[in-house]
C-alpha cells in the first residue's frame, strides 16, 4: 500500500499541467489558472528552459477551448476503436497529438498571452494570432512570413539543438535518461500502439519526461543550419517505433522534413522559454572600444562574440557551439562549456549589418545602415540567418554614431597597430592568432592571444572578418579581412593589399558548390570560419 501510495503521489507531481475545474470565489479561480502554468526546467549551461512533460490533452484544451486529439474517449474512429476502448473516460493527462507545427506555434502564443508575457512568434509582424487569418485543426496553413524573438520571454518550441541538448540530460545513453527504452520510455513493444499519459516512465538527467517514445515532438529549425520555407522536424520517437538504432534515440528525427500543415495521431510537441530575459540578468553590452590613433575611428577590440550577439539578436547562429550536434564527439569536448566568449561566426555580411543597427539601437546611437532609406531592421524585409540577402539600396552614414563595419582600408590601419610586422603585433604569428596549424581545427575564445600595438585583439586568424567594401569587379561580392582558424599563415597576414600578399583581404573568388546555387551573392555567404568586428565614428 506505501508503495502504491509513493506512486500516486509522485503521478499527481508530474502533471502541473492539468486543467482544473472552476471554482467559485476569486482566490480559488486564480490558484486555478495558476495551476495551468507549465512545469519548467532550466537547463543547465544555457539559456532557456524547457517543459518536464509533453503538452497534455488537459493543458491545450484549457487554451484552445478543444481538443484535437485521436487517443481521446469521445472519438469515433473506427481505426483505432480498439486502443480507444482501453483508455479512461478523462484522458487530460494524455499527451496532446494530431497537432500541426501551424497549430502548435498558435498555441504558444495564445498560452504566452494568457498568462502576460511576450509572445514569440509573429506573422507578418504581428504576434495577435487573430490577425493570422487561421483556424487551428481545419487543415489549411498559415499565409505570410512567419518569424520568432527569442529574446521575448514567452513560449515557444524548441530548436532542433535545444531539443537534442536537453533530451540527452547530461548523459550519454542511447535513450533520454538509459539505455533501456522500457524504462524511459512508451514504444512499440510496450505501448499497445496507443499514447499514454505523461510521466510514467522515468525521467533523464534533466528531470523530463518521454523524450524517448510516447509521441513525436515538433522543433521550430536547427540553430546551425536554417531551413527555409514550410517545413519543420519530428523528435524522439513515439509510441509506434521500437527500440532498435535510429528510433527513439536522442538524435532521433523524422527521416523527411515534414510538411507544417501535417498532423499525425503520434505526434504533439513540448513547450521550451528563453530565460534570459527572465532572469534580469545584465545584458551584455559592447566589448571596449579603442580609439586608433591619428584617426577619426574606433575598433572593438576582439571580434563581436556569441554572448553578445546573442544578447541582441536572440539567437547564435555560430557552428561551434556546445549542443551543436554536427559537430564531431571530438570537437565537442574540446569546445569551453560555454561559448559565449568565442566569436560568433556562420554569419553572412546581412546579418551583420543588421546586427549594427539593432546594437546602436539597444544604446541609443543612431544607426548606420539603410535599406531603401530607413534606419529600422523591422522595415528590411530581412529574417536573419534565413534569408540570402536584403532587397533594396544599402546605403551608410558613416558619420552617424552607432556601430558599424569598418571599412578595409580602417581594418588594415587598425590591424597593424602602428607596428611593422607580418602578423597583427607579431612576426610570429602562435603568438597573437589561432591559424590552422595551432587551433585544433575549431574557433578560440577571444583576447587569448597577445595584442597588437593598438591592444586589438585576433586581428590576425580565429575567425575572418567582414568589411564594408563591395568588391570592385562584382557589386553582390565583399571583402573579410584577417584569416582564420582553418587558413594557413599567408591568409593572416597585414601587408598592404597592393602588395603580394592579397589574402588579408579574402576576394571570396569561389561559390560554394555543397550550399546550392540559390546563393544570390557572396554577402549571403554564411560560413564558420566568417565573423566580424565592429567599428564606429569617433565624436
Amino acid at each position: 500500500m506505501k508503495k502504491l501510495l509513493s506512486i500516486i503521489a509522485a503521478s499527481l507531481l508530474a502533471f502541473p499541467v492539468l486543467a482544473l475545474p472552476a471554482i467559485s470565489g476569486s482566490g480559488n479561480m486564480k490558484n486555478s489558472e495558476e495551476s495551468l502554468k507549465p512545469k519548467m526546467v532550466k537547463i543547465p549551461d544555457n539559456n532557456y528552459e524547457m517543459m518536464t512533460t509533453e503538452v497534455t490533452q488537459g493543458l491545450y484544451k484549457s487554451i484552445m477551448g478543444e481538443n484535437p486529439s485521436c487517443f481521446r474517449k469521445d472519438n469515433n474512429d473506427e481505426f483505432i476503436k480498439d486502443e480507444i476502448a482501453k483508455l479512461p473516460e478523462n484522458t487530460d493527462s494524455y499527451p496532446v497529438e494530431y497537432v500541426s507545427w501551424y497549430d502548435a506555434i498558435y498555441f504558444c502564443n495564445k498560452l504566452s498571452e494568457k498568462f502576460g508575457l511576450d509572445p514569440v512568434y509573429s506573422v507578418n509582424g504581428s504576434t495577435d494570432v487573430t490577425n493570422w487569418g487561421y483556424t487551428p485543426h481545419n487543415g489549411n496553413k498559415i499565409s505570410g512570413g512567419i518569424t520568432q524573438n527569442t529574446r521575448a520571454n514567452g513560449y515557444r518550441l524548441p530548436t532542433e539543438d535545444e531539443w537534442e541538448y536537453a533530451a540527452r540530460g547530461g548523459q550519454n545513453y542511447d535513450f533520454a535518461g538509459s539505455n533501456n527504452l522500457k524504462e524511459v520510455g512508451w514504444f512499440k513493444w510496450n505501448s499497445e500502439y496507443m499514447t499514454h499519459p505523461v510521466a510514467q516512465k522515468k525521467p533523464n538527467g534533466y528531470g523530463l519526461y518521454d523524450m524517448s517514445g510516447n509521441v513525436w515532438e515538433w522543433c521550430w529549425g536547427s540553430d546551425s543550419m536554417r531551413y527555409i520555407g514550410d517545413r519543420h522536424c519530428l523528435y524522439g520517437g513515439c509510441f509506434y517505433d521500437g527500440d532498435h538504432i535510429g528510433e527513439c534515440e536522442v538524435n532521433d528525427r523524422y527521416d523527411s522534413r515534414l510538411n507544417a500543415s501535417d498532423r499525425f495521431r503520434d505526434s504533439g510537441f513540448r513547450l521550451a522559454r528563453t530565460t534570459y530575459n527572465a532572469e534580469n540578468k545584465a545584458e551584455p553590452k559592447a566589448e571596449i572600444m579603442v580609439k586608433i590613433p591619428g584617426k577619426n575611428y574606433e575598433m572593438m577590440n576582439t571580434e563581436v562574440t556569441q554572448g553578445l550577439y546573442k544578447s541582441i539578436m536572440g539567437e547564435n547562429p555560430s557552428w561551434f557551439r556546445k549542443d551543436n550536434y554536427e559537430l564531431s564527439l571530438g570537437t565537442r569536448l574540446k569546445l569551453p562549456k560555454n561559448t559565449d566568449s568565442c566569436p560568433v561566426e556562420y554569419v553572412s555580411w546581412y546579418d551583420a549589418i543588421y546586427f549594427c543597427n539593432k546594437l546602436s539601437e539597444k544604446f541609443g546611437l543612431e544607426p548606420v545602415y539603410s535599406v531603401n532609406g530607413s534606419t529600422d531592421v523591422t522595415n528590411w524585409g530581412y529574417n536573419p540567418h534565413w534569408e540570402d540577402k536584403i532587397d533594396g539600396e544599402i546605403t551608410q552614414n558613416i558619420s552617424a554614431s552607432g556601430y558599424r563595419l569598418p571599412t578595409v582600408e580602417e581594418w588594415q590601419y587598425a590591424a597593424r597597430g602602428g607596428q611593422e610586422y607580418y602578423y597583427a603585433g607579431s612576426n610570429n604569428l602562435n603568438e597573437v592568432g589561432w591559424h590552422e596549424n595551432n587551433i585544433g581545427q575549431m574557433t578560440h575564445p577571444v583576447a587569448q592571444k597577445n595584442p597588437n600595438g593598438y591592444g586589438l585583439y585576433d586581428m590576425s586568424g580565429n575567425v575572418a572578418e567582414w568589411c564594408w567594401d563591395v568588391s570592385s569587379y562584382d557589386s553582390s561580392r565583399r571583402y573579410n579581412c584577417g584569416g582564420s582558424w582553418y587558413g594557413d599563415s599567408d591568409y593572416c597576414r597585414v601587408d598592404d593589399w597592393n602588395r603580394n600578399y592579397a589574402y588579408c583581404r579574402n576576394d571570396l573568388d569561389f561559390r560554394s558548390s555543397y550550399h546550392g546555387s540559390d546563393y544570390l551573392g557572396l554577402d549571403c555567404y554564411r560560413y564558420y570560419g566568417y565573423g566580424f568586428r565592429l567599428a564606429r565614428t569617433a565624436e
